[in-house]
């Protein structure tokens, strides 16, 4: 008798366990932001941009730089703050990570965002706006930038576990 009501609560918390790992692995897929860097540029036609003089093409890839740029800091600061929340809701209250994914979310215009400046760069090196070797050495001013911004991240992180 003893036995076949252990088996029970054996059997229930072997169902509850299930459960609990199947809303985890949800939240997990659902909840979590992607970084700016490891978002795709969505597909934007070239057509509306074909008109454009050079000046025009040139001062809107600074314009959808810049805006990159800011949308880029906000999805970044956002999936940091899902981490940290899927951090402390793995271990203290599994149920608040179904809640992850009701934040301010900036995948979609950022992906936008990145299919309207590739757009322009096409028109642009097609109408011989830019040179190749402008757009190599803005290649090397955002690979410099990105690793100075991971290694100030990585210093600051040192920081926070040491104390200082």
């Amino acid at each position: 008798m003893v036995y076949a009501r252990f088996q029970s609560y054996f059997a229930m918390g072997q169902d509850m366990t299930k459960t609990v790992c199947i809303l985890s692995a949800a939240a997990l897929l659902v909840g979590c932001s992607s970084k700016s860097e490891d978002v795709k540029a969505a597909y934007v036609s070239t057509l509306g941009y074909k008109r454009f003089t050079c000046v025009e093409l040139i001062e809107e890839r600074e314009l959808l730089k810049s805006k990159i740029v800011q949308i880029a800091s906000d999805q970044d600061a956002k999936a940091g703050s899902d981490a940290a929340a899927m951090a402390v809701g793995g271990l203290l209250f599994w149920p608040a990570l179904l809640f992850l994914a009701a934040g301010d979310d900036k995948e979609g215009e950022l992906g936008r965002l990145k299919g309207e400046f590739d757009a322009v760069t096409e028109v642009a090196k097609m109408k011989q706006c830019l040179s190749d070797e402008q757009l190599q050495a803005e290649e090397q001013q955002r690979i410099a930038a990105q690793e100075a911004l991971k290694a100030k991240q990585s210093a600051g992180a040192k920081g926070l576990r040491s104390g200082t």
